[in-house]
């Protein structure tokens, strides 16, 4: 289980990913990139991590980093990390928030949400800042082939004019959606207290379930 954070795994993953995508396979990177980040936010407080063997020739790496390496920095930074990736791999930071807090996190709190929009925002911009030199690196330099955004990320060129009649059919889906996700809510907490009340009671009700 500890490998799944370690540095080899993170290099093999990383390439592979790598070469998946590049060579047009039916693969995206989105998933690998939750991981990856993962496993960059566990390689800053990781006992054997890449920054202990830096930290071996220069000492104040070590000392900066040596407060992290208990388990509560831990998961705060694979959790940072992960949202990192979200927010990379679609450009949205907020989105890597709300992961990290629906799907990652077991516990949350207020510093622990700058912390971590502050990784998404980094995260998103670099990649951005990655995105835009390589667009005019081409413009400039005529060995570098040109990269097709659409085979990479979800992306979808502006080809229609908006107006003000678009707000109806958004307003329609969204109240649709509300009223939808209201009664699967609303189903989701009763079937719960059915299940309290009449499965978790009896051994073989569970084991029937």
């Amino acid at each position: 289980q500890g490998k799944i954070f370690a540095m080899p795994t993170l290099v093999v993953k990383y390439v592979a990913c790598l070469l998946a995508v590049g060579s047009g396979l039916p693969a995206g990177p989105e998933a690998p990139m939750i991981h990856l980040g993962a496993m960059v936010g566990r390689q800053v407080s990781a006992h054997d991590s890449f920054i202990v063997t830096i930290g071996g020739y220069l000492p104040w790496v070590e000392r900066i980093f040596e407060k992290y390496r208990n388990e509560k920095d831990a998961r705060d930074f694979v959790t940072a990390g992960t949202a990192a990736g979200v927010a990379s791999a679609f450009g949205a930071p907020v989105g890597g928030v709300l992961f990290a807090l629906e799907e990652i996190s077991s516990s949350w709190s207020p510093s622990l949400t700058w912390k971590v929009f502050l990784t998404s925002m980094v995260a998103a911009s670099v990649t951005c800042m990655i995105i835009s030199a390589h667009a005019m690196a081409e413009d400039h330099l005529a060995f570098i082939g040109t990269i097709q955004r659409s085979s990479i990320e979800f992306y979808q060129g502006e080809t229609s004019s908006n107006n003000l009649f678009v707000l109806l059919p958004a307003t329609v889906i969204g109240l649709v959606a509300g009223v939808i996700a209201a009664g699967f809510t609303g189903a989701n907490l009763y079937l719960i207290g059915l299940r309290k009340k009449y499965v978790m009671k009896a051994t073989w009700r569970r084991i029937l379930e």
